[in-house]
C-alpha cells in the first residue's frame, strides 16, 4: 500500500527559527510557503546577518502501527519562483550549502518556538545528508525509511524534522516550495508499506493413543511467531500445555503437539496463534475423549504455577465418592486438609490455602476409596 502525503492542513506543519529573532513562528494555519536551510545578510555591508532553520512535520497516524514500510521518500522541490529569502531568484545558492534533516527529538509548539527554544534534535548517523547542490535550482529526494517506520512504530516518538545547514555561514541556501505552492511542487513524503496478515488456520484436528491426545493442525503462517496449545476439562477454564514455534514458511505449514493429560475423559484444546508483531487469534475448541475411563478417579490442577489466587482441582469419578485433599509442603509438612463428597462425572473444586502460602513446591494429594492422585504445583 502506499500514503502519499503531501503538504495539507491535515498533515503537515511547519515553523521557520531565524537566529535573530527568540520567536518566530510559522505563520496561518498552514506554515510558511518556504521549507528553508540559509545563511544571509540583509545589506551589501554584511549586516546583520542571520540563520534561518525549517521544522516541518507528517502526521502519519493514517498508517497502521503493525504495518512494515517498505520504503518512504520525502520529495522537496527548489523554488524558483516567488522567493523571499536568499538570492531571489537561485533557491540552491552557494559553495557550501549542504544541508541537514535531522529528526526531532521533543515537542514544539507551532505558534510558539523559536530559535531560543528549539526542540533537541537527533544528530546521530540516522541523520539525513542533502548534498551541495549541482544547480542553483537543485531537487532533492531523501530515504526517509527509518524514520517513517520509527514513527509508525512509536507515533509518539514523531516531533518532526529540522532542516539546517551542515555548515551555517552566510551567502548558502536551500528554500523548497511549501504549502502555498501548487501539488506538484508540494514537499511530498511517500510511504509504501505492507501490513502482515493474521494467521490463517486451515484445519485443526486430534485423535488419541492410550493416554495421549495428538494434535494437528495447517496454517498459512508467514507471519507465525509461535502457536500456543491451550487445555480446559471443561470447556471453559483453559491453561496452556506447551507452545510450538512457528517455522516462517511461505504457504501452509503443518504442525504437531502431543498432550498427556491427566484428568476427566474429556479434555479441550484449542490453539492460540501469535503473530511476530505480538498479535494474535484462536481456533475452534475441538474435544478429545481419552483412555482415563478406565480409571475410578483422574484429576488435574490449575493454574500451576500459582500466584496469588485459588487452585482449582478438575475431578472426574466413575461413582460418587468421599475424598480427601491435603497439601504438602517440599518437606513433607501437611500444611492443608479437607473432605468432600465426590460426584460422579466431571466436577471442579477450590483450594484456598494457596493464596495464602509462601512460593515453593508443593503437592496435592487427592485420596479416593479406591485411587490416590497427586499433583506437583509450583506457587511463585
Amino acid at each position: 500500500m502506499v500514503i502519499r502525503a503531501v503538504a495539507d492542513s491535515n498533515v503537515f506543519k511547519q515553523a521557520i527559527i531565524n537566529i535573530n529573532y527568540a520567536n518566530q513562528p510559522a505563520t496561518g494555519p498552514y506554515g510558511l510557503s518556504e521549507i528553508e536551510s540559509l545563511g544571509w545578510t540583509n545589506s551589501s555591508s554584511g549586516f546583520p546577518s542571520w540563520i534561518q532553520r525549517t521544522l516541518f512535520q507528517y502526521n502519519l497516524s493514517a498508517i497502521p502501527k503493525n504495518a512494515v514500510i517498505t520504503s518512504a521518500k520525502l520529495y522537496l522541490y527548489a523554488k524558483t519562483v516567488g522567493l523571499s529569502n536568499g538570492n531571489l531568484q537561485d533557491p540552491t545558492f552557494g559553495s557550501a550549502n549542504t544541508s541537514l534533516l535531522q529528526r526531532v527529538a521533543a515537542p514544539w509548539n507551532m505558534s510558539t518556538v523559536g530559535w531560543g527554544t528549539q526542540p533537541a534534535t537527533v544528530t546521530d548517523a540516522t541523520q539525513k545528508t542533502l548534498a551541495q547542490s549541482a544547480s542553483l535550482a537543485q531537487n532533492y529526494v531523501i530515504d526517509m525509511t527509518d524514520f517513517a517506520q520509527l514513527w509508525v512504530n512509536k507515533p509518539d516518538s514523531n516531533y518532526s524534522v529540522l532542516l539546517r545547514l551542515q555548515t551555517e555561514k552566510t551567502y548558502n541556501s536551500m528554500i523548497f516550495n511549501s504549502f502555498g505552492a501548487v501539488d506538484s511542487l508540494k514537499p511530498r513524503l511517500e510511504i509504501c508499506y505492507t501490513v502482515p496478515l493474521p494467521i490463517a488456520l486451515v484445519s485443526f484436528s486430534g485423535n488419541v493413543a492410550n493416554d495421549l491426545v495428538n494434535l494437528n493442525w495447517i496454517s498459512n503462517d508467514a507471519n507465525n511467531a509461535y502457536t500456543t496449545i491451550e487445555r480446559s476439562y471443561d470447556g471453559v477454564n483453559f491453561s496452556a500445555a506447551g507452545s510450538v514455534k512457528g517455522n516462517g514458511g511461505i504457504g501452509a505449514n503443518k504442525y504437531t503437539f502431543t498432550d498427556k493429560p491427566s484428568a476427566a475423559t474429556k479434555v479441550y484444546y484449542r490453539l492460540k496463534l501469535i503473530s511476530k508483531d505480538g498479535s494474535y487469534n484462536y481456533s475452534q475448541t475441538i474435544t478429545m475423549v481419552t483412555n482415563n475411563s478406565l480409571k475410578v478417579l483422574t484429576a488435574d490442577v490449575y493454574p500451576n504455577p500459582v500466584r496469588s489466587t485459588d487452585v482449582s482441582v478438575s475431578l472426574y469419578l466413575l461413582k460418587e465418592d468421599a475424598l480427601t485433599i491435603r497439601v504438602f509442603d517440599i518437606n513433607g509438612k501437611m500444611v492443608y486438609t479437607q473432605k468432600v463428597q465426590g460426584q460422579k462425572g466431571f466436577s471442579t473444586l477450590s483450594i484456598p490455602a494457596f493464596k495464602y502460602l509462601s512460593a515453593g513446591t508443593y503437592t496435592v494429594n487427592i485420596i479416593s476409596s479406591t485411587d490416590v492422585v497427586n499433583k506437583k504445583v509450583v506457587k511463585l
